[in-house]
């Protein structure tokens, strides 16, 4: 293919991508947990974010919270806003997954393929337009990835300290992403012992890793620590690494499409064992081969060092430290690596035998495709599907206000869980709707009150307990919430 084409190409995708995330990060109402870091992190000290002096809550992802901060100081807080450091990582993330995937590939209709493949996980495009850190995260890390395959090609100490920038940014942007920066760590560790060059050089790169190391620790060692010690790090379970965190993370990725019916998730979720673990296998056999060496890089090395590492870290964390396995929001990172890992096994396949390797390639770029395409939403997301209707409410209840001349404003009250989106676009919506409709302070899970013009609820307790005073006259998600106005005498 015509490289000039393909760059042309690579823009055209990179562009379409960017596009479906400005149009969720627009349409999609503020979420529960986004809301709550705009609420309870945005606004605390810069000293504070970074140190988990007041509250070691893991929701705080640092990075991005100082980016809100920052943001909204100059622009003011808003929705587009709050989102601007996710939809930043989603550009980075297209750099990253486009240096990577002309980085690897041997022709250019596989280095688009493996591309595809990279942004291919619509559960992961969720955070390339949300108000939280995981983006952000994912993007730093996969850059650090590109530079460390830049240095192990050439042993130039520059790639080496752009490495670890933006691997220690991945970490302060969201601290699983320790679960990564650990076996990055070690494979920069192991070439520079290995490295071929004056005992200076090592030395200097030496010097160089002990700086970034050391510079980490001191930003993370504190909030790390108090999270541990407030036993914020135990918030879920231990069901096992497959269970807890492989399985749902499939889930996710697949957004529940039950493409074989029930056995859809445990189907797949074995078919990657069995990958990863035949990759891994062939990846130690060529390492030996290779005298144990890393460089010059080999792709299935690479990928597998990375990649096994990481799920090694994160199954030693929970064996040592009593830390529980991921779920699928926080091991999102997996992702990339493990596209990651696809990737070396096509290169290795068209390496040995040619156009036979389309027997993996074009299966794997189909099902990307078609999944992606199942799955794609500009209204909702995954995780948060119940704050869809949050802009259907008010915008039905600025109607009624303009209809009926009202002079005040109505007041309206929810369900917990609804409450937290409606609050946020009651307040900094652009033109806010505090001037139709006006919501109550955050009140946690309650029973209604009955004193507000407006319920807005998913819990049928909530319409039975108001059936006497309130009428539905809106339902939203084809009847799963339900809008209830006070009876007019």
């Amino acid at each position: 293919m015509n490289r000039k084409i393909e760059t042309i190409l690579l823009i055209v995708i990179a562009a379409v991508y960017f596009l479906y995330l400005l149009l969720r990060a627009w349409y999609i109402p503020m979420t529960q947990d986004e809301v709550a870091t705009c609420y309870n992190h945005v606004t605390r000290g810069i000293f504070d974010l970074m140190t988990y002096q007041r509250e070691a809550v893991p929701n705080n992802h640092i990075l991005n919270t100082l980016a809100i901060k920052l943001l909204a100081g100059i622009f003011g807080m808003g929705q587009m806003v709050a989102r601007i450091p996710a939809l930043a990582g989603g550009l980075l993330y297209l750099f990253g997954a486009g240096a990577l995937a002309r980085l690897l590939g041997s022709t250019g209709w596989l280095r688009l393929l493996w591309f595809v493949l990279l942004l291919g996980n619509p559960f992961m495009a969720e955070f390339f337009a949300l108000a939280r850190g995981y983006g952000i995260s994912i993007a730093l890390m996969t850059v650090a990835v590109y530079f460390a395959w830049k240095y192990l090609e050439n042993a130039r100490p520059k790639y080496l300290g752009v490495t670890l920038v933006f691997a220690g940014l991945s970490v302060m942007a969201n601290f699983t992403i320790l679960n990564v920066y650990l076996p990055l760590i070690l494979l920069l560790l192991l070439n520079i012992r290995q490295q071929l060059v004056a005992a200076a050089e090592r030395r200097k790169a030496s010097k160089i890793l002990a700086a970034g190391i050391l510079i980490l620790l001191i930003l993370c060692a504190l909030p790390v620590y108090r999270m541990q010690a407030g036993d914020e790090l135990k918030y879920w379970g231990s069901a096992g690494f497959f269970r807890e965190t492989l399985a749902p993370l499939v889930r996710s990725s697949i957004m529940d499409h039950p493409y074989l019916d029930g056995p859809t998730v445990p189907v797949l979720a074995k078919l990657i064992v069995v990958f990863c673990l035949t990759a891994w296998a062939v990846a130690v056999w060529r390492w030996g081969n290779r005298q144990w060496r890393m460089s010059p890089p080999d792709p299935l090395v690479f990928a597998g060092f990375l990649l096994a590492g990481t799920v090694t870290v994160n199954l030693l964390q929970n064996f040592f430290l009593d830390v529980p396995f991921l779920n699928p929001r926080t091991a999102v990172f997996l992702y990339p690596l493990f596209a990651l890992q696809l990737i070396a096994v096509g290169e290795l396949l068209w390496r040995q035998w040619r156009y036979k390797a389309l027997y993996f390639a074009v299966p794997l770029l189909i099902f990307t495709l078609i999944n992606f395409d199942n799955n794609r939403n500009i209204r909702e997301s995954y995780e948060w599907s119940y704050d869809r209707g949050t802009f259907t409410v008010f915008d039905y209840i600025k109607k009624a206000y303009e209809t009926e001349g009202r002079t005040t404003p109505f007041t309206i009250d929810a369900n917990w869980l609804l409450l937290n989106s409606l609050q946020f676009h009651n307040e900094f919506s652009r033109p806010p709707y505090r001037q139709w409709v006006t919501t109550p302070q955050y009140h946690g899970d309650q029973p209604p009150k009955g004193d507000t013009d407006f319920f807005y609820t998913a819990t049928r307790e909530d319409i039975e307990a108001l059936r006497n005073n309130y009428e539905p006259v809106l339902t939203v998600e084809e009847g799963r919430y339900v809008l209830m106005r006070r009876k007019r005498e």
